[in-house]
């Protein structure tokens, strides 16, 4: 006995609208291929932090003279204004030097102005002193 075969499905209607395409994406590598952008992004952030911290003065000193200054190989600028100075370390410094310093801050302000730095009016840290000048 044969076998006749099963009649073959009907078709489906046409549809009113044309069908969906397919969504596609474009090519993306997989994370394992694509090169690791943190050291980038870090490099970056770094860049932006120094631009940033470049020595700049207080707000109330941004129309003093700008004076930069070197004492025993070490860079200084210093910010004058009427009686008024800020002293700003350029670089590093290590944390047993602190208070070398400090003296060398005091030593760049009578550089930079030609005046007697008043030790006592001096607040600040190793970055930063403010205090005032005797030019008398």
């Amino acid at each position: 006995m044969k076998r006749s075969a099963a009649p073959p499905p009907p078709a489906a209607p046409p549809l009113p609208f044309p069908a969906p395409m397919p969504a596609t994406r474009p090519h993306r590598t997989p994370p394992s291929d694509r090169p690791d952008r943190m050291p980038l992004c870090a490099a970056l952030g770094l860049v932006a932090l120094l631009v940033a911290c470049q020595s700049t003065p207080s707000f109330d000193m941004l129309k003093a003279t700008r004076i930069p200054v070197t004492v025993d190989g070490r860079a200084f600028t210093v910010f004058a204004r009427a009686t008024t100075v800020e002293v700003v370390r350029e670089g590093f410094a290590s944390p047993t030097g602190r208070k070398e310093t400090v003296s060398r801050m005091l030593m760049a302000v009578r550089q930079a102005t030609g005046c007697k730095p008043v030790a006592d009016s001096f607040t600040g840290d190793a970055v930063l002193q403010r205090g005032t000048i005797d030019c008398n």
